[in-house]
């Protein structure tokens, strides 16, 4: 449950506060929200979000993502909470304050979902800069092999990982089925200097 808050006796006092939670509630529904959580593991997310293990979990560079947010952009950690937000005289008349404050709070129930929000304008968001912001894709255990095929090609010669995941009991397994192009030119450097080294090493020899 959320979008929920509890209005102090001085705002619900208000002589116009009818129009203060109206305001408020067309502020929180003229905001977007891009969902994300800061653990790619959890079963019950990869069941509640990821079509039962059929899905897949796309890890961003966190940092980068974030600088390259436009301005009416908000990133929020979520606050798990055990009451509705308190929403005092303090917000009266700064409603999309109010508003991001209910949409950055959860009950508590809710936490192991770990989550951040993108908080914008609903709608299509562009990020202003260029670098790549996704960093590797994650594959649920229970993927159609048509989807994993697609994805695979999507990202060959990319600087994304693409991992994929087995389960065992209560436990899973990741294994990296896909190299970023960033880590195959380390590996063919290290290969590089390996057979140098070795090249001197036997001219010294001899």
């Amino acid at each position: 449950m959320e979008g929920f808050y509890s209005p102090s006796a001085l705002l619900k006092a208000q002589h116009d506060y009818r129009e203060i939670a109206e305001a408020i509630y067309r502020s929180k529904i003229s905001f977007g929200i891009a969902a994300l959580s800061d653990t790619y593991d959890n079963e019950l997310m990869w069941t509640h979000y990821a079509d039962q293990y059929r899905g897949i979990c796309v890890q961003y560079y966190a940092e980068r993502m974030f600088n390259q947010l436009p301005p009416n952009c908000t990133l929020a950690r979520i606050g798990y909470v055990n009451q509705p937000t308190r929403i005092s005289t303090a917000f009266d008349r700064s409603f999309d304050e109010a508003a991001l404050r209910i949409l950055s709070q959860k009950k508590s129930s809710w936490a192991y979902e770990r989550e951040w929000r993108v908080l914008g304008p609903v709608g299509e968001v562009r990020m202003t800069g260029l670098e790549p912001v996704v960093r590797g894709v994650y594959l649920g255990a229970r993927i159609r092999p048509g989807h994993k095929q697609r994805i695979l090609r999507a990202f060959e010669g990319t600087n994304v990982d693409v991992w994929s995941m087995t389960i065992d009991g209560y436990d899973h397994f990741w294994d990296r089925i896909q190299d970023a192009e960033w880590r195959k030119r380390k590996a063919r450097k290290k290969k590089a200097a390996k057979k140098k080294s070795s090249s001197t090493k036997a001219k010294k020899r001899k």
